[in-house]
């Protein structure tokens, strides 16, 4: 080999030592950026955790101050989380305990009740976990389904003819999806929570039915219609049942009931004032006179934590015998104030601190 042709390789393995020895370096620096980034990413998530630490504590001193310390406000709060909380496994087994008795042996457990939509989107109809079976409904009747998954859960809108009794999401568009050729609009006429305000799902009742004597009694319906039309409102549901019935006619509805109606509603105006969207100014000022009963079911009042507060109070002054009814609370009320601050966490402290 000549002593040009030895120099030029000389020089061309120096330039690939050198090159090897730069990325050797280069690594080197890279792997202690990476460990930077890591201590960075590890701060962070610390950061991240003593907030969500924080966070959890400021939510349990607000439910604390609020809600569980007043004499019903485990049971609220057990309610609100069993129809509304997005369940996992361990939770069904904690809170779906609405036990489903058989009808001929009442004796005799079917299993328990799916109350909660979002646990029948996940798992099904019906499902068991450590042994025990859940499901949405153990009878073809009314009584085979809880009236908490009727009323809440809009999937039940397409499943059985009861929830246009009770459900709260019923709009016109559900009944031209599910019932416009079946005729369920002498069910929906009990419907107390949906918005009467839309004059189509009455014409579609019309359309279905020619008995209106259960709208005469739906208060919902009166109060939506205007607070002030009440005799203008009952006098339209009379010539709407009496439109092809004489006197002698079961179901025809009398001048002396319309009369009779109209005293009585005048003389209970707040109660229809419970059915209507309220802000909680006015809720307060008329806190004696409202149905709370019918408020706390209502999901379209403008729910705070001191109106939850104050429902809570107003239920413990109810007779001993009616106080482990009711306040199931509704999905109004949990999607503005309980589900922005609960998870698992918070979930499982209120459990070890209030005994759920």
């Amino acid at each position: 080999m000549d002593k040009d042709k030895s120099l030029a390789i000389s020089k061309i393995v120096d330039c690939y030592l050198n090159t090897q020895v730069n990325n050797l370096f280069d690594l080197a620096e890279n792997m202690k950026s990476l460990d930077n980034f890591q201590v960075k990413i590890d701060e962070l998530q610390d950061m991240k955790d003593a907030a969500q630490i924080e966070y959890n504590g400021l939510a349990l001193i607000l439910l604390r101050k609020y809600v569980m310390e007043e004499m019903f406000g485990k049971q609220l709060m057990r309610n609100l989380i069993r129809q509304y909380y997005d369940l996992n496994d361990e939770q069904i087994i904690k809170y779906e305990k609405c036990v489903s008795f058989h009808k001929r042996n009442p004796h005799l457990v079917n299993g328990y009740f799916i109350t909660n939509g979002s646990v029948v989107d996940r798992k099904g109809d019906s499902f068991k976990l450590e042994g025990n079976k859940y499901s949405i409904s153990y009878d073809l009747g009314k009584e085979g389904y809880h009236s908490d998954i009727l009323r809440n859960y809009k999937g039940m809108i397409g499943r059985s003819e009861y929830s246009f009794e009770s459900n709260v999401n019923i709009g016109y568009d559900d009944f031209v999806k599910y019932y416009k050729d079946c005729c369920r609009g002498r069910n929906m006429l009990k419907n107390p929570f949906i918005r009467w305000d839309d004059q189509r799902i009455l014409e579609y009742c019309v359309s279905c039915s020619n008995n209106f004597n259960s709208l005469l009694e739906n208060k919902s319906y009166i109060a939506w219609q205007g607070i002030d039309n009440i005799e203008q409102t009952l006098l339209h549901i009379q010539q709407l049942n009496n439109k092809n019935r004489t006197e002698e006619d079961s179901g025809y509805i009398t001048d002396e009931v319309i009369k009779e109606k109209v005293e009585y509603y005048v003389n209970h105006i707040y109660e229809l004032y419970s059915y209507l969207p309220l802000q909680e100014s006015f809720v307060l000022e008329h806190q004696n006179e409202l149905d709370w009963e019918v408020m706390e079911l209502n999901p379209r009042i403008d729910w705070t934590f001191p109106l939850v507060q104050l429902m809570l109070r107003k239920h413990a002054q109810l007779p001993e015998p009616e106080q482990p009814k009711g306040l199931k609370g509704n999905q109004g009320m949990f999607d503005k104030l309980f589900k922005p601050i609960l998870n698992d966490d918070i979930i499982r402290d209120l459990e070890k601190l209030y005994g759920m």
